[in-house]
């Protein structure tokens, strides 16, 4: 089984964001930051859960969302 991908996580990844693998309690983390973020509570710039994994996401590694 993979390991969540998460930085400094060391759970099993047991289900995934935008095809990334990570553990349960992420998933819901980001989950909270995601219908945070589209109510406008927060900014982009906050969802740091999510920004840990942007990277490894399909979009993550196209040039023209790097700025994100």
């Amino acid at each position: 089984m993979k390991k969540c991908s998460h930085i400094l996580c060391s759970s099993a990844a047991t289900t995934s964001w935008a095809l990334v693998p990570i553990c349960r309690r992420h998933r819901e983390k980001i989950e909270e930051e995601h219908a945070q973020y589209y109510q406008r509570r927060i900014i982009s710039i906050n969802r740091r859960n999510y920004m840990d994994i942007y990277h490894l996401t399909p979009w993550g590694k196209d040039e023209k969302f790097a700025k994100i």
